[in-house]
């Protein structure tokens, strides 16, 4: 790993949990929160080992999900714009390479049961990772001025339009009076959830 990505994905660490990365930076495993650490971020997903020959996994283990837990809790926006796709993946058979989209470069292998599993969504929103790190991430989205309802969706493309840009299928989930289909979008609220 050259140098500039490392420092760039602590820097990331330092975004999701700044107390962590204090402690891990003071205390004798230094050298292995940092490798454990990145290599969580950088792709959470894969659940990537990575330690010292002389420390216990289960050390690597305990940091990485302590800090995914941190990241899931601490990426939340409110007042959000949320506007509507129409991605109908069940009208493809959830298939990404058919929708082509953003994430399809390193999500296309996953199973049936990981692309049905949520709805989909484009993600742009002012807090939470962005670009490649947000492919396969889920959110919770709630419209909380009107109707208080709520879903959960998988990140699967890149938007331009500063929010969430939900499948209209999950989008009409949260919008059961018609109010954000007729206006266009909706102001919502997300926070990043474990899938």
């Amino acid at each position: 790993m050259a140098m500039e990505e490392f420092f760039h994905l602590v820097g990331q660490i330092w975004d999701y949990a700044p107390e962590i990365v204090d402690v891990g930076m003071t205390n004798e495993f230094a050298g292995l929160f940092t490798v454990c650490a990145v290599d969580r971020i950088s792709d959470p997903a894969k659940m990537i080992l990575a330690f010292d020959d002389d420390v216990e996994s289960d050390v690597c283990d305990d940091i990485g999900l302590s800090l995914l837990a941190l990241q899931a809790n601490a990426q939340q926006a409110t007042d959000v714009r949320a506007t509507y796709n129409l991605y109908n993946p069940q009208n493809i058979g959830w298939d990404l390479n058919t929708a082509s989209i953003y994430c399809t470069t390193w999500d296309v292998d996953k199973p049936l049961d990981w692309c049905m599993k949520y709805g989909w969504t484009a993600f742009c929103g002012p807090v939470g990772p962005t670009e490649q790190a947000s492919c396969g991430k889920c959110l919770n989205v709630t419209n909380p001025r009107d109707t208080k309802a709520e879903t959960t969706v998988r990140i699967v493309d890149q938007c331009s339009n500063g929010g969430l840009d939900l499948d209209v299928n999950e989008f009409n989930k949260i919008d059961t009076n018609g109010k954000g289909y007729n206006a266009g979008h909706l102001q919502v609220d997300y926070q990043f959830v474990n899938c």
